[in-house]
């Protein structure tokens, strides 16, 4: 066996730690890559870099801008390309005004991936008809798989993909004990794709309350980190800016706050309507 050469073998990189990111290699097999304006790749590849493990990364457009040295209209056309091509979502946090932006799957199926690499649909079809038998078990003549061939066609042209057609083939192997022919996938993948779609609404049920959870928690992280920027700011004002702020708190409240009887809770109104305040005050500096 040939081995590979590489240039420099004492400086081979490693993946250590959370210092990772990653990019589907199929962005490049399957067009997408030779789409993308410069703009939309150095916006997507730095979307990659700086998000979580769901996708998920907290950069604010303006920073974004800054570190990619792109203006404002080109920001806004290559990020609008990206959701248009299906590739990210980004929307603004209600509360913050913070926008959050997620890297998405790549919109398109593995199998999808493997025909792009082949060529035409007809190649996917006659991969799945192929390993359909050879997982059977059964040796066919060539007319019976062409036959499965014309019927795979069929199907793509009834709206079914080649990932359709290659579950309905898993399904038909697993639940069958024997099988005959290509025929059976036709007559259950109906069953099969709906039985995927059940299981694949019941996950997606789960992942939105984990990231329902996870927004929770990182909300009340960012509450927290908010309240002690403002507390430190307030400390360092002088008696006389603490006056002041401690005014314009209760004028706020104005009515809320002769509603309540008991002094430790007028207390801590007021200052939750200080660091409130605070935190406007912050938002129009930036």
């Amino acid at each position: 066996m040939t081995r590979k050469r590489i240039p420099d073998p004492d400086r081979i990189r490693t993946i250590e730690g959370t210092n990772f990111a990653w990019v589907d290699r199929a962005l490049l097999h399957t067009g997408f890559l030779s789409e993308m304006r410069q703009e939309e790749f150095a916006l997507y590849m730095f979307l990659c870099l700086v998000a979580d493990r769901y996708g998920v990364s907290y950069y604010g457009s303006k920073k974004i801008r800054k570190l990619l040295k792109m203006g404002y209209r080109r920001f806004q056309a290559a990020r609008d390309a990206l959701v248009k091509k299906g590739l990210i979502v980004f929307e603004k946090d209600p509360r913050t005004n913070q926008v959050i932006y997620q890297v998405l799957p790549l919109p398109i199926d593995k199998l999808e991936i493997e025909t792009r690499r082949m060529g035409t649909a007809s190649d996917g079809v006659r991969t799945i008809v192929d390993e359909f038998y050879k997982r059977a078990g059964i040796r066919v003549s060539s007319q019976k798989k062409q036959k499965g061939y014309e019927q795979g066609m069929k199907l793509l042209k009834d709206g079914f993909s080649l990932e359709d057609i290659r579950l309905a083939a898993d399904w038909a192997l697993s639940n069958f004990p024997e099988v005959h022919s290509f025929g059976i996938v036709v007559e259950t993948i109906g069953q099969a794709v709906a039985e995927k779609r059940a299981r694949t609404l019941e996950t997606a049920s789960r992942l939105r309350e984990r990231e329902r959870i996870l927004q929770e928690q990182r909300r009340i992280e960012l509450e927290r980190e908010e309240d002690e920027i403002a507390d430190a700011l307030i400390a360092e004002m002088s008696e006389e800016e603490r006056q002041a702020l401690r005014q314009r708190a209760m004028e706020e409240l104005g009515e809320t706050l002769e509603g309540v009887r008991f002094d430790s809770a007028r207390r801590i109104l007021i200052e939750m309507q200080e660091r409130e305040i605070v935190r406007r005050e912050r938002l129009k500096k930036e």
